[in-house]
């Protein structure tokens, strides 16, 4: 799937110190993520629509796996540190660093602000997944079965004996 969307068996994405993450990034996650209940969408029949139909949320399940993914793997990352942010803060104010060791220093920085910021977004989409449109929603939404307030339309045919 993965390379039908243009990308390779694996992939890299650069993050930043500010702003969310790539959402093709997101889509990513969401195919690795693929599990279960959700894996259908890796059919046959879904091969030229799946990575538009997992661009946007799949599942709660998904969802929350690629934020624990990301939030456990950034907090790896920074602890494979020898100094935290402060130390590295610290470090720069210092009088007599190289310009060798500055670079470094910076660096580092650069790179933790960046797992920070990384594992803040989330942190913060994992508080926000209960309020996420997921695919069985949009699905029934597409199909007439529920209305935009997330109201069954087909209440009737049941009620009536009609099934």
């Amino acid at each position: 799937m993965a390379e039908l969307a243009g990308l390779g068996e694996s992939f890299q994405f650069k993050l930043v110190g500010r702003g969310e993450p790539p959402e093709e990034m997101l889509t990513y996650l969401r195919l690795i993520q693929l599990t279960g209940q959700d894996a259908f969408l890796l059919e046959s029949i879904f091969r030229d629509r799946c990575w538009s139909l997992i661009t946007p949320p799949v599942s709660v399940g998904n969802e929350t796996a690629i934020c624990e993914c990301m939030v456990e793997g950034c907090r790896a990352a920074l602890e494979g540190y020898p100094t935290t942010v402060a130390e590295d803060e610290a470090k720069l104010q210092e009088a007599g660093l190289s310009q060798r060791g500055r670079t470094a220093v910076v660096c580092r920085l650069s790179e933790k602000k960046a797992l920070l910021s990384t594992m803040a977004f989330f942190e913060q989409r994992t508080e926000r997944i209960p309020f996420m449109e997921m695919y069985q929603e949009r699905r029934l939404k597409d199909l007439g079965l529920m209305d935009d307030s997330g109201q069954s339309t087909y209440d009737d045919f049941f009620k009536d004996g009609i099934a």
